[in-house]
């Protein structure tokens, strides 16, 4: 969805952070009316490379809600 400015589409998304074990749920972020503000691909494309890519994705949120996970025993 190639809009931006105020008419842009919002969204909601949730971010996990896991520990060491990736399973258990360590704290949970809530972002609220976020808007895509920059993307940008990884610098590798290639499909028959089995490195990992990474991209970037900039956003700007209105409002952010940190709910603890699990705590670590």
């Amino acid at each position: 969805q190639a809009v931006w400015g105020t008419g842009a589409p919002r969204r909601h998304f949730t971010v996990v952070q896991t520990g060491r074990d990736k399973l258990i749920p360590r704290r949970i972020y809530n972002l609220f009316s976020c808007i895509p503000k920059a993307w940008a691909p990884s610098s590798n494309m290639d499909a028959t490379s089995s490195e990992i890519s990474i991209e970037s994705l900039t956003m700007s949120v209105h409002e952010i809600e940190v709910l603890p996970g699990t705590p670590v025993t």
